[in-house]
């Protein structure tokens, strides 16, 4: 079978590289059709992204060594269009100086949305080929002959999930996560917070919602901070310490009025001058993806929050989870079926779904699912009509929020219609004093919860684990045991012994320095079962 295979850089010596690896290990099953894409100019990932869609490819390369920027944004797009987050993606870089340079970098791309990030370490491709192919292609991939540990028990360790942090109030911080917390439940959370302003780690979750997010998250998730540690309780029976735990509680609750609390409050009221908060959030849906090339900045940029999108699936989680005010939805035709060939008599020809396409079905379910959800403030812009007015597509699709605009798409006319979306709707966009905003680059953005689990099997490229929290697959966490590494959830193979075993997770390793991979392989040769 033919897999296309792309590389985005100017690594020719790597890339040749990888295409030989390929080729090594399954020349004898497939064949592939390499290709490699470059260009020096900046902005040059939109070019990038008109050529992947065009050729889709099965697997790509993305190297982060030029064009560091272009190529994080390509990477974040490719991840969120509906017709290419199936492309199995590998970021590959260079070393870095530092372990914590490695972290942040790693974190950066990892929330863009790739998977799998692969540092080049003399040449040798072999991870990121196995990367490649585990997620493209599961039932195939040729597992290598590296040691593995296999415990009966358990491993113990901790699974790291990089939160992010939307605001902060003196009452709560709101978050955004993977992580299903529970109401009430009480969690240790590492922020970048000054210690002198919160000192304590501990936060009571308060409130949890599905939907209306920021990030790519699942939840979002308001927590109440403790200010200073809980003091912990004691047993019955045990007079003296029961009479400690009153006295750490009343002056805890004294340091708390007198010192504590107003702490926090003066560093968010110190915090939130200058902070500002992007409420207004667009989908852009269009096959051609055009606004990108009718702007010259980078749409991260703009001050409100817009995402692309190619084409919307039913019941689409790019509108439960975001919860857009404005969808742009830029019309396509439908092609026809092909005419029979006279030849062929009794050849069967397949009817043309109109679902796959930006259709007037596709509109309708659109309108459902948002009716469904009650979101019904949001209004759709429809471009390229086919000669229907507003009125006939309110009409036809009992939607009194729908604009029609018979030409191609326009950011000149979207920019137009958020402003009067802002001006007829000031009450969703009024400021909220005294809450610090927190932009998406800034270090108060991120946050890391650790959860204990327990590995069962561990190699240099996948770990199996337990994990009592239900957590999604294609999410990217960080592991603090046998050493520092990345880990990414996927489905498991159907040959595993824990397929559909409920709290086990499959995950492939990747963001090693040398160090950390000599580290793990001293590990599992001197703990080889």
């Amino acid at each position: 079978m033919e897999r296309k295979v792309a590389y985005i850089g100017k690594d020719n010596r790597y890339f040749t590289s990888i295409k030989r690896e390929l080729d090594d290990l399954y020349g004898d099953q497939d064949t592939f059709k390499f290709f490699e894409i470059w260009e020096e100019a900046e902005g040059s990932y939109k070019n990038f992204l008109k050529k992947i869609l065009k050729e889709n490819p099965a697997i790509i390369f993305i190297d982060y060594t030029y064009n560091t920027e272009d190529m994080i944004r390509l990477g974040s797009i490719l991840r969120s269009l509906n017709d290419t987050k199936k492309i199995a993606l590998v970021g590959l870089l260079n070393p870095l100086e530092t372990a914590e340079k490695r972290k942040d970098f790693v974190t950066r791309i990892g929330q863009s949305g790739v998977l799998v990030n692969q540092i080049k370490m003399g040449g040798d491709p072999h991870d990121a080929v196995y990367d490649g192919y585990a997620l493209a292609f599961p039932s195939t991939v040729k597992e290598p002959g590296f040691v593995t540990v296999k415990s009966k028990d358990g491993i113990p360790s901790k699974l790291g999930e990089i939160v992010r942090i939307n605001s902060i109030s003196p009452e709560d911080i709101v978050i955004e996560t993977n992580i299903p917390f529970e109401v009430n439940e009480i969690i240790s959370l590492n922020t970048h917070i000054p210690e002198d302003a919160l000192e304590s780690k501990q936060f009571i979750v308060e409130a949890i919602q599905q939907g209306n997010n920021y990030y790519n998250s699942l939840y979002r998730v308001k927590l109440r901070p403790c200010y200073l540690d809980l003091v912990e309780e004691v047993g019955a029976g045990d007079q003296l310490e029961q009479a400690r735990v009153v006295d750490e509680k009343q002056k805890r609750e004294a340091a708390l009025k007198e010192s504590a609390i107003p702490a926090f409050i003066n560093w968010v009221r110190m915090a939130s001058v200058e902070s500002t908060s992007k409420d207004l959030k667009v989908l852009c849906v269009d096959r051609e993806v055009s606004i990108l090339d009718q702007v010259e900045q980078w749409i991260g940029e703009f001050d409100y929050c817009v995402r692309l999108q190619s084409c919307l699936e039913e019941e689409d989680p790019h509108i439960e989870l975001y919860r857009p005010h404005i969808i742009t939805f830029v019309m396509e035709e439908v092609p026809l079926p092909p005419e029979p060939d006279p030849a062929k008599p009794n050849e069967k020809i397949e009817p043309i779904d109109p679902l796959l396409y930006n259709s007037m079905e596709s509109l309708q379910r659109l309108v459902d699912q948002l009716s469904s959800l009650g979101a019904l403030q949001t209004v759709i812009v429809v471009f390229n009509a086919q000669g229907k007015s507003s009125q006939d597509l309110q009409t036809a699709f009992n939607y009194p929020k729908m604009v029609a605009h018979q030409e191609a798409f326009s950011y000149t006319t979207l920019l137009g219609l958020t402003d009067i979306y802002k001006s007829t709707n000031p009450n969703l966009f009024a400021a909220t004093p005294g809450r610090f905003f927190i932009a998406k680059d800034s270090e108060y953005s991120n946050a890391i919860f650790w959860e204990p689990i327990k590995i069962f099997v561990i190699n240099e490229v996948h770990i199996d684990f337990e994990c009592e929290r239900d957590l999604p697959l294609n999410a990217t966490y960080i592991l603090d045991q046998p050493t520092q590494m990345a880990v990414s959830t996927v489905a498991h193979k159907e040959s595993s012994p824990y397929n559909n075993q409920d709290g086990m997770f499959y995950s492939l390793i990747h963001s090693m320095e040398r160090e950390s991979r000599k580290t793990l392989r001293s590990h599992l040769i001197k703990n080889k079962t």
